[in-house]
């Protein structure tokens, strides 16, 4: 009887011919006349078997359990189409490989013990056999079964390693094939929207067609109504004319007066002739209006046909490489060039693929990509702060395999430093402030040594003159030239402690040193500690203490004033610096507001931008304020220590962190024409010179 398997049942090798034997002949169960066949109660028996218990009945008894098996429409190929017992197929096949294993010995030489290896037939062999069927002068090479178990270990252990690989690149291949996937998909789904917005587009571009020939056909009905309406009603009111003429007529024919009858005759003639010849420019039934289509409604769906196709393209990207880069500088534009292959690992030209590089503060950066050649791609763009910055390349807003990496970003450290801490000729004492000339010469206000200093634009010392008073307890904060860069203006600062800071003169220098005038304003200024000029020639200065800018002339003679202490829109909390911006605006750091405020030349409020944080645009008591060529704001963030940088409108652009050589107490600020900025490092007792655009010379 033979006995379905069972997932977790031990057989005994012993009883496996009872397993593998038909129930009804008990013979084994081979690939051919004697092959498995499940009846549908799960019984298994020889092919052989079932049709000698069919015979021709319509029905066929299990010998095991009597369930009937319908035979009235039996599948294709008769009992042989019942489905095989593979179970039993495989088991045959296991049983054989032990068997085969189990032989110990040589079957050719009295089960010799098997010892040595042919490589050639791959196969175990015994002594005997070395001299007889595997000899070496027949071409065999054998060897001790020791030998050849570690020589087939390293062999296996080889395609293992080959398998290994296999498994890998299915894994690749997989991912490869999942990524392609999901880019048909999204693939499909633009191309959708694509359709749509284009059948938009068509319908539109109908519907306006439609609507011209509507107002056209409006129009020309309107016309022609006018037209008939007009001739009718003069019609009408030359019939009424003619009526009218034709009853004066029956009254001169009653009165027989032949002078009247003559009148009214010619009148009549004159006015039927009249009605007759209006009436005749009126061609009744020519006024009606149609539409004629230009084409064919065959005509129409064949243009319709041509509106657009949808195709597979040959070639999607598949993935991206990192193939060359600069290195990258907060506030200096860089480049990547990517290399952009297809599954087959072919360059993929031209392709509209994007790029999303987030920084540390997971802000969007914006970037240009370009394609080159052969598969690769320029990106150009900007970090605007230093530290980890994520990439992701993508076609059809899904990342493109290997186009996922991480960019670092260094601080924008200075190029060069000018000064030091001391006396001498080129050194500092807490410089605050500083600005350059046309030729970039610069000239530093050095506030501890109570002097002003003058480099050239390669930070050489050129010289100093000390700023003249009665008594060495003043110097200056503030420095600004004219706007023939041939006189140096400052406030004279107080810096006695006894009198903090006090400041309400301006001093006028020719750029030599030699003071041309000092002006007292005792009753308008009590601490102006920074100074601009205009394209006027107007200096504008900014009090820290009464909380207002002030403008005089060239002459020094006050103007106007504007501000108030408060934090509204113009007011102050402390102004600490001021510039000139475009078309002669002001630009003041609002220390104690955190932000800055712009007002126009003749000081009225325009706007205002930041406030108090560490953030990318927010400030810890900005200080030195000064503009570009291009427009752009450059602002001192005291307090958080860097240098921001906005567009005139108050735009967040980059930032110089100078992490690698860190400021202390940064205050005034200037540019130079060849695109670098300038910072008074007050407490570092130096002016450090940074990189900030493109093209700037290291």
């Amino acid at each position: 009887m033979a006995t379905p398997l069972r997932a977790g049942r031990r057989v005994s090798t012993e009883n496996v011919s009872d397993l593998l034997s038909c129930s009804v002949c008990m013979e084994v169960f081979d690939d051919t006349d004697h092959l498995p066949k499940l009846l549908l109660c799960h019984h298994t028996f020889c092919v052989q078997c079932l049709i000698r218990l069919a015979k021709q009945n319509q029905f066929l008894n299990c010998p095991t359990c009597r369930h009937n098996t319908v035979l009235t429409d039996p599948p294709p190929g008769g009992l042989f189409a019942l489905q095989t017992n593979f179970y039993i197929q495989q088991m045959r096949e296991l049983i054989g490989d032990v068997a085969r294993l189990k032989v110990k010995g040589c079957r050719k030489h009295s089960s010799a013990p098997l010892e040595y290896f042919c490589k050639t037939c791959e196969v175990l062999i015994c002594k005997d056999c070395c001299s007889v069927d595997h000899r070496t002068g027949a071409g065999h090479v054998t060897q001790v079964v020791s030998l050849a178990a570690e020589e087939q270990k390293c062999l296996l252990r080889l395609e293992m390693a080959e398998g290994q690989q296999a498994l890998i690149s299915n894994r690749l291949y997989v991912g490869k094939l999942t990524a392609e996937i999901g880019c048909l998909t999204t693939a499909k789904d633009k191309a959708m929207d694509d359709i749509d917005k284009a059948f938009d587009r068509y319908i539109e571009v109908v519907n306006v067609r439609r609507r011209q020939l509507q107002d056209n056909l409006k129009d020309l009905y309107t016309y022609n109504s006018d037209c008939l309406q007009h001739l009718m009603d003069n019609i009408k009111a030359q019939s009424t004319s003619l009526a009218g003429l034709i009853e004066h007529c029956e009254e001169a024919i009653h009165s027989s007066n032949i002078s009247d009858i003559l009148a009214y005759k010619s009148k009549l003639s004159l006015k039927t002739t009249e009605v007759r010849t209006d009436r005749s420019k009126c061609i009744v039934g020519s006024n009606y209006l149609c539409f004629s289509p230009q084409e064919s409604d065959s005509q129409y769906l064949h243009l319709v046909q041509d509106l657009g196709s949808v195709h597979m393209e040959q070639k999607l990207p598949s993935s991206v490489k990192l193939v060359e880069q600069t290195s990258f500088t907060a506030s200096i534009f860089a480049k990547l060039v990517l290399l952009l292959h297809s599954f087959d690992g072919n360059p993929i030209n031209d392709y509209p693929i994007s790029i999303e590089i987030r920084d540390p503060f997971d802000d969007c950066l914006p970037n240009l990509v370009q394609y080159q050649e052969e598969g690769q791609y320029e990106v150009r763009w900007r970090p605007v702060v230093s530290g980890l910055h994520q990439v992701q390349v993508k076609f059809l807003d899904r990342c493109i395999t290997g186009g996922n990496f991480t960019l670092t970003v260094k601080s924008n450290d200075p190029v060069s430093k000018i000064g030091g801490k001391g006396s001498e000729e080129g050194k500092m004492g807490y410089p605050r402030a500083v600005t350059v000339d046309r030729d970039d010469n610069v000239f530093v206000v050095d506030t501890g040594n109570n002097r002003i200093e003058k480099f050239d634009g390669s930070g050489t010392f050129q010289y100093s003159f000390e700023i003249s008073s009665e008594n060495d307890t003043y110097s200056s904060c503030g420095i600004a030239l004219n706007r023939d860069h041939t006189v140096i203006i400052c406030p004279e600062v107080c810096v006695d402690e006894a009198d903090l800071a006090s400041a309400n003169a301006i001093l006028q220098y020719t750029t030599d040193g030699e003071l041309l005038s000092r002006t007292v304003c005792q009753n308008i200024m009590k601490r102006a500690l920074s100074v601009a000029v205009d394209s006027r020639g107007h200096i504008i200065m900014a009090d820290f203490e009464l909380n207002t800018i002030l403008a005089f002339d060239q002459n020094c003679r006050f103007l106007w004033q504007s501000g108030a202490p408060g934090v509204g829109p113009g007011e102050f909390n402390h102004p600490m610096f001021v510039c000139i911006g475009e078309n002669d605006s002001i630009i003041v750091s609002d220390g104690d507001n955190h932000r800055i405020q712009v007002f126009d030349s003749s000081g009225k409020f325009m706007y205002k931008f930041g406030r108090k944080g560490s953030n990318k645009g927010e400030f810890n008591m900005p200080f030195g304020v000064t503009v570009d060529r291009h427009g752009n704001i450059l602002v001192v963030d005291g307090s958080n220590r860097r240098i921001q940088i906005f567009k005139a409108r108050g735009e967040f652009v980059s930032c110089i962190e100078s992490l690698g050589d860190e400021m202390s107490a940064p205050r005034g600020i200037a540019v130079t024409s060849d695109g670098h900025v300038l910072v008074a490092d007050r407490d570092n007792h130096c002016v450090k010179k940074y990189k900030y655009l493109h093209g700037a010379p290291l």
